[in-house]
């Protein structure tokens, strides 16, 4: 399972951040030199093979327009949007979310960034290194992105205990399915407006494991 977030900086007078959207795919290429994505990819392991909820395959999460302006700043964001990862089919043994384990990690090592949550920029543009992705919980906490150098995720990167940490929900009426809500956000690395605009590709690998 595969979530992508595409975003693109334009100026037009004001600077403006366009913001993409998030995806559930695992083999698109980018369709185009503006288009960027943000990866969510899910492995299970032991207990049985859960299955990406229906629809959840293609999803899209609009993510809006926002000033750059609102992130001339460092450490500030902007655009911020809910959205969910949804397993179902996941074993007759699998209906609490303590049983479940999730890594979310990236394959660039820059652990400054990794550490609070943030994305970097893939693109080459003149923000480069001044504008990220931000991912939260449900609660608003960040939520620790583990570096590897390989795009293959281990248990040895789980970031918590159980699934209970990240927040994972049951989905009600449904036996062995869950979601796990988070939030994404742009996120300002330096200070400054004058290159924020561009376009920016961000990128993280999603595994849940359960036991």
């Amino acid at each position: 399972m595969e979530d992508k977030l595409m975003k693109k900086v334009k100026k037009q007078g004001l600077f403006r951040q366009i913001i993409g959207l998030f995806s559930l795919l695992f083999v698109t290429p980018f369709s185009s030199a503006s288009d960027g994505w943000v990866k969510f990819t899910v492995t299970i392991k032991n207990g049985g093979t859960c299955q990406v909820h229906s629809g959840y395959e293609n999803k899209q999460v609009d993510l809006g327009t926002v000033y750059a302006n609102e992130l001339s700043t460092a450490n500030h964001t902007a655009g911020e949007k809910d959205f969910d990862l949804w397993v179902e089919e996941c074993g007759d043994l699998i209906n609490e979310t303590n049983k479940l384990k999730f890594v979310l990690m990236n394959t660039t090592n820059k652990p400054n960034l990794l550490a609070k949550g943030v994305l970097p920029n893939l693109e080459t543009g003149a923000n480069k290194d001044s504008v990220g992705v931000q991912l939260l919980t449900k609660q608003g906490n960040p939520v620790e992105i583990k570096y590897n150098a390989s795009s293959s995720p281990t248990e040895t990167l789980v970031l918590s205990s159980n699934g209970d940490t990240l927040g994972a929900e049951a989905v009600t009426g449904q036996k062995h399915a869950f979601k796990l809500p988070l939030k994404a956000r742009f996120y300002a690395i330096t200070d400054g407006k004058d290159d924020k605009a561009g376009d920016v590709r961000a990128e993280v690998i999603f595994a849940a494991f359960y036991e």
